[in-house]
């Protein structure tokens, strides 16, 4: 560490030594530590890249964009099944419960809206 990187201990001093150095820097100084500026000397290293390295670059941008869609789409239906799947597991469990009170299937029809045959394929549905 020089006399100069030892006087960094302010963010002002820190910032204006990163954005002075960091187009020529090979390495980043430890003072200069921190996810801020590993994303700062990331970004200055790629304004270096020549085009093949630079397309490179954007296409892993892109690939890793369209990996967090999928990911997000897949989180989006797992959450949507789950509900569906809570509403049906309900739906059995306060028929079961109708039947075990001694309901008949039109008194649980009209309260529920389901009727002997959809609660049978829904108790086969989920092994109830």
């Amino acid at each position: 560490m020089n006399l100069y990187t030892q006087k960094l201990t302010r963010e002002k001093e820190r910032w204006l030594y990163a954005l002075r150095t960091m187009g020529e820097a090979k390495t980043r100084p430890q003072e200069l530590s921190g996810p801020i500026f590993e994303s700062l000397f990331e970004s200055a290293k790629i304004c270096t890249f020549d085009d093949v390295n630079l397309n490179m670059v954007a296409e892993t941008m892109i690939d890793q964009a369209d990996r967090n869609d999928e990911i997000a789409w897949g989180v989006k239906k797992g959450l949507e099944q789950g509900i569906e799947q809570g509403k049906e597991l309900k739906e059995i469990e306060t028929t079961q419960g109708m039947l075990a009170k001694g309901y008949d299937w039109t008194t649980i029809t009209d309260i529920t809206h389901l009727d002997q045959p959809a609660y049978e394929a829904l108790r086969t549905k989920h092994n109830r």
